[in-house]
């Protein structure tokens, strides 16, 4: 059986890991590291690139979320 929580706004439980309506798709998370860690791209650049907030881009990269 799966392991579930219930958020504080939803009576329904969601699994684990449930990232809701995600912008970035799983790919583009995997794109977006590969250029950071591989190419060097800073998070400056892949956060215009990718027209997302810089922290996010940075969290993603040190693999914070998701």
């Amino acid at each position: 059986m799966a392991t579930v929580r219930k958020t504080a706004d939803s009576t329904a439980p969601r699994p684990l890991g449930y990232n809701g309506r995600p912008k970035l798709d799983d790919d583009t998370v995997d794109l977006l590291r590969v250029m950071h860690e591989e190419e060097g791209w800073g998070y400056r650049r892949l956060a215009r690139h990718f027209d997302t907030p810089r922290d996010t881009v940075r969290s993603l990269c040190k693999y914070r979320r998701r």
